[in-house]
């Protein structure tokens, strides 16, 4: 739309617009991820499960939501989006929430006021694993050609994909299945989850639920 990218600018323009880019190249319902993130077999499994069924003109979509104490991290704090659920199984909201860590037996956020949440640790939270339809490609450039139009002359603002979901779902444009993954996510968040992390794949091989080399 004429737009062009500010010569100061270094970062990429975010999660949104990286599905956006592969417009081109998708077809068929598709499922998104972290590509540095360990999201196990249930997550996949039940992702698959939606997209085979999905109706590839339908804007409607689906999101693997983990438990929230199965995703932190023992070094340090953590960002995580907390989901809102309705009865029906239906994502309505997703709040990112800053500076989670375990105390004292308790999940905690400690909020930049000073006061801290304290939650129950069996939130389902988004950790970016999501399912979707190629109609999903033409409202993510009506909303990318907004966000460009507002805030593109911004050198780190990004548009993200949850936020278009987001919009999606409060517009009433889409509803997005929220299903729950059983798994442990992983991911090295501090240099020193990398053993952790290391040592947990390890129990998996050694389980026989992944081959030692996936790879020949």
């Amino acid at each position: 739309g004429g737009f062009v990218c500010p010569a100061e600018r270094a970062k990429p323009w975010g999660t949104g617009q990286a599905v956006w880019a592969a417009r081109n190249a998708v077809d068929t319902p598709f499922a998104v991820i972290n590509a540095d993130d360990f999201y196990g077999r249930d997550a996949y499994a039940k992702l698959a499960g939606f997209l085979r069924e999905a109706d590839p003109k339908s804007l409607d979509g689906a999101i693997a939501a983990f438990t929230l104490s199965n995703t932190l991290s023992e070094n340090g704090s953590v960002s995580r989006g907390i989901c809102t659920v309705s009865a029906d199984g239906f994502l309505k909201k997703v709040v990112e929430n800053t500076n989670i860590f375990r105390r004292g037996g308790k999940v905690v956020s400690e909020l930049a006021d000073g006061e801290s949440h304290e939650f129950c640790g069996d939130e389902p939270v988004s950790m970016n694993a999501w399912g979707f339809t190629p109609a999903l490609f033409g409202e993510l450039e009506r909303m990318f050609t907004e966000f460009l139009r507002v805030r593109g002359g911004e050198l780190k603002s990004e548009f993200y994909l949850p936020s278009a979901a987001d919009e999606l779902i409060c517009t009433g444009r889409a509803k997005i299945h929220a299903l729950t993954s059983a798994d442990r996510w992983f991911g090295v968040t501090y240099r020193e989850d990398k053993p952790v992390v290391m040592a947990e794949l390890g129990k998996l091989v050694a389980a026989g639920k992944y081959p030692e080399k996936l790879f020949a």
